[in-house]
């Protein structure tokens, strides 16, 4: 049987962790992570239905409803799903945060 090719991001070997902010539409970019080079690994959202369906579908991941506790968490990037009103404010904080 032919092994199916990985992709990779950002053309590296190394496994990238990633966040996703906003867990409603960040979620339906979760299956496309696991076919590349990605693993995701916390995630954050206001609505506590959005943040028990993460943890159902991504076990051993970090969740919550706090942007600072989400930001402080060790991963390389964001998935920034946020509402579009947000988008600037938020991203201003993840590259505060590093990510």
């Amino acid at each position: 049987m032919k092994q199916q090719k990985e992709w990779r991001a950002f053309k590296t070997d190394k496994r990238i962790k990633l966040g996703i902010w906003g867990l409603g539409r960040g979620m339906s970019f979760y299956k496309t992570c696991n076919s590349l080079n990605i693993d995701v690994v916390a995630g954050c959202d206001f609505n506590k239905h959005m943040r028990d369906r993460f943890v159902k579908d991504v076990p051993g991941a970090f969740v919550t409803k706090d942007a600072d506790e989400f930001l402080a968490q060790d991963f390389d990037a964001v998935l920034l799903a946020t509402f579009c009103v947000s988008h600037a404010e938020d991203a201003i904080k993840c590259l505060h945060a590093g990510k």
